[in-house]
């Protein structure tokens, strides 16, 4: 399976016509962390971990606010890849912002 067949799922934001009853009935309010969306997982055939936002593979040229590098430098991230070649991991990387 390749990243990019599973999209990381898209938050609506209240008040958006999708979302218009939502409120009704026991609610349960999280907040919401500001950042960009990140993922993770074991390229087999490049024998490495990769990293990407919702729409496309980073490098370090082509980074996403620095994810990219973060994920290259995480030596506990290619151990558990490579032991864990089938997982993808779905998240936020937080990024300054005012």
């Amino acid at each position: 399976m390749n990243y990019s067949d599973i999209k990381y799922m898209h938050v609506e934001r209240l008040g958006n016509d999708e979302v218009e009853d939502l409120l009704i009935g026991d609610v349960y309010v999280f907040p919401k962390i500001d950042g960009t969306n990140a993922v993770v997982w074991w390229d087999d055939k490049k024998k490495c971990v990769c990293a990407g936002s919702r729409n496309r593979e980073l490098t370090e040229d082509n980074d996403n606010a620095g994810f990219c590098k973060w994920v290259n430098e995480q030596e506990n991230l290619k151990a558990f890849f490579k032991d864990n070649p089938k997982v993808i991991l779905y998240g936020e990387w937080l990024v300054p912002h005012t």
